[in-house]
């Protein structure tokens, strides 16, 4: 669930909102923050916290395809 609220969120997310969104302690939702960055790792997206504010990115690695796809 964690990772189609942040897949779908057009901005960054607090862990407070993902909490009460997900009906979870913040303490969960952090946990399930560190799987989900694990998880990520090495593919074409990955987990930009800005303080308390999560939001799925695309990694930078990829930028060139994903500028050529957009135009």
């Amino acid at each position: 669930e964690l990772e189609a609220v942040l897949f779908v969120a057009e901005r960054p997310v607090t862990v407070s909102e993902l909490a009460r969104l997900l009906r979870a302690s913040p303490d969960a939702v952090e946990d399930a923050v560190a799987q989900l960055t694990r998880r990520l790792a090495g593919g074409g997206l990955s987990l930009q916290r800005q303080g308390d504010a999560l939001q799925v990115v695309t990694h930078p690695r990829v930028a060139p395809a994903v500028q050529r796809f957009l135009g």
